[in-house]
């Protein structure tokens, strides 16, 4: 994970979709991201549909009003954020 892409599309896709995993309650899920330094590349920034709450938002609303929220945090506090959503959280 990088902070420049934080809450990006593929993003609100990815985590979206961990929801509905976990929220089936079959089995457990692992999920281990790995912090990384930013590169300084414009890919990823796909940004934009947080300002179309129309288009986005019913899938998951309590996860994109979260995504819009955190969006100018640093990581870091966003994961801490997100961990509710989430059974286990383990810091390293």
């Amino acid at each position: 994970m990088k902070n420049q892409y934080f809450a990006d599309i593929n993003d609100y896709r990815k985590y979206g979709l961990l929801r509905t995993f976990q929220s089936t309650g079959i089995g457990k899920l692992l999920v281990a991201w790995m912090l990384t330094p930013d590169d300084g590349r414009q890919d990823g920034r796909s940004r934009s549909y947080l300002k179309e709450a129309r288009s986005w938002r019913r899938y998951d609303p309590e996860l994109y009003e979260r995504l819009v929220f955190l969006k100018y945090k640093n990581l870091v506090f966003r994961v801490r954020r997100l961990r509710p959503h989430f059974r286990h959280y383990y810091p390293l």
